[in-house]
């Protein structure tokens, strides 16, 4: 999923807008794990924070807009750099969070009918 997001003003005033995209392909995904941006066991910390909230890895969810930004622009800003210019939003943070795990075969149902298809059984 695309989204669009304003940085803070700069000196002049001027708003510029980034582009994220949280549509992770696997390889991606690892390259952010090997990068620290994260963590190794994410999805065993999801697991774990349905049942114990505590759990949570926040580090992840704060590095998700980022990871996000990278997807979308490869030679984008550093880190430092991107998140100078972004304005701290926790329910930001959580969406695109949420959307790079569900992924675009969740929200679009193309996971369910891709299974059904592999599965289905032979006469």
């Amino acid at each position: 999923m695309l989204y669009e997001l304003d940085l803070k003003p700069d000196a002049a005033g001027e708003i510029k807008t980034v582009t994220l995209d949280t549509s992770l392909s696997l390889y991606f995904l690892k390259k952010m794990q090997q990068e620290n941006l994260l963590s190794k066991n994410f999805i065993s910390n999801l697991v774990m924070t349905q049942a114990d909230p505590t759990k949570a890895n926040y580090d992840d969810l704060l590095n998700s807009p980022y990871i996000a930004y990278r997807n979308a622009n490869p030679n984008g800003m550093k880190k430092e750099e991107f998140e100078a210019n972004v304005l701290f939003d926790m329910d930001m943070c959580s969406v695109v969070y949420a959307d790079i795990i569900q992924g675009e075969q969740k929200r679009s149902g193309a996971m369910a009918n891709s299974f059904r298809r592999v599965t289905q059984r032979k006469k």
